[in-house]
């Protein structure tokens, strides 16, 4: 498995535990969004080949939707008011979908931003 792979599936469930257990915190994040796009390099430039069916990107998108809403609520931050949008995409390729999952981070790290 390509490092880029490993380094991302550490970070993807280091993530959903922190959201599970109510503890994340920036370190965790930035080191997602890093790992993410580390991915997303190396599969745009064909050197890998995202293994996630597009069910399973897309529900990975929708439960981190979810939680930057709880969170934007929490904090009491209007998602309207974050630079990045926040709509999902009509084209569901891989590729779209994260993008989708990196701008959802992207307003997550503002969020933690704005709170701090």
């Amino acid at each position: 498995m390509p490092n880029c792979v490993e380094k991302f599936n550490a970070s993807l469930g280091a993530y959903l535990e922190a959201v599970r257990n109510g503890c994340l915190d920036a370190d965790v994040l930035d080191r997602l969004i890093s790992d993410l796009d580390a991915l997303k390099e190396e599969s745009d430039g064909g050197r890998i080949i995202v293994g996630f069916s597009a069910d399973q990107l897309d529900t990975l998108v929708n439960h981190v939707a979810d939680y930057t809403r709880k969170l934007a609520e929490s904090n009491q931050i209007e998602l309207s008011e974050l630079q990045e949008s926040t709509s999902h995409s009509e084209d569901n390729s891989p590729s779209q979908t994260i993008i989708d999952l990196r701008r959802y981070l992207g307003v997550q790290k503002q969020i933690f931003n704005r709170a701090a």
